[in-house]
């Protein structure tokens, strides 16, 4: 079993499951220079799609995506897991110290913090990155300031917004992103990764596996 604190932060986690069909998707519209601006990824919690923005975010700002997975030492991967990049932004619930929990939305002041930075000129490469974790999370003002990144996104610019409940969100917003649905992983698959994360072994990976319903991210808290 691990403890909560070892679980490896999206930011930072380099070994995920990855499934082939959509990795071949990905790979393409890498390829082509077809990455649409917005995405929209969904599935319920713990299904990787944070890991799966991280893994694109790497994949832009290293040599604006000439590779799926860039290598494990770029620096613009070390940026990120460190969170600094300063071609990258991430909108999430920020942590009150104080009241030592987060707060209930993104503010609107984040969203706000998002519009400023799309109108600045990328350091280091050519592209900028938006993670939206969660837009479940949006108030009605954040959403409609996302809704205005997502309007009139400059070039080479990826937003990519989370949601395990997607039907929830304005309709303006789906409207406006190519939609990635994650789709559950099979038991053995899902064993496998926890075995890999020192996470269970055996049959009692089977039986966390069996339980997470093919989310890895789950899992991993199951096992804990």
């Amino acid at each position: 079993m691990t403890d909560e604190t070892d679980i490896t932060p999206p930011h930072q986690r380099v070994d995920f499951l990855s499934a082939p069909e959509l990795d071949a998707q990905l790979a393409r519209a890498l390829e082509q220079g077809a990455l649409a601006n917005g995405w929209l990824i969904t599935g319920p919690e713990g299904a990787g799609k944070a890991t799966l923005a991280y893994r694109l975010a790497r994949a832009l700002l290293h040599g604006g995506g000439a590779s799926l997975d860039p290598p494990k030492d770029a620096r613009s991967s070390a940026l990120i897991a460190a969170r600094a990049h300063p071609d990258l932004f991430v909108a999430e619930r920020l942590y009150d110290e104080k009241k030592e929990r987060h707060a209930a939305e993104i503010s609107v002041e984040t969203s706000r913090d998002l519009i400023g930075f799309l109108s600045l000129t990328p350091s280091l490469g050519d592209w900028r990155v938006v993670i939206v974790d969660t837009a479940d999370d949006l108030n009605r003002n954040s959403a409609n300031a996302l809704l205005k990144a997502l309007e009139e996104p400059p070039a080479k610019t990826a937003i990519f917004v989370l949601s395990a409940s997607p039907g929830r969100l304005l309709p303006t917003i789906r409207s406006r992103c190519r939609r990635l649905a994650l789709r559950p992983y099979s038991d053995d698959a899902v064993a496998a990764f926890l075995e890999r994360e020192g996470a269970a072994k055996g049959a009692d990976a089977l039986r966390i596996a069996a339980a997470s319903e093919g989310r890895p991210g789950l899992a991993l808290k199951l096992a804990r």
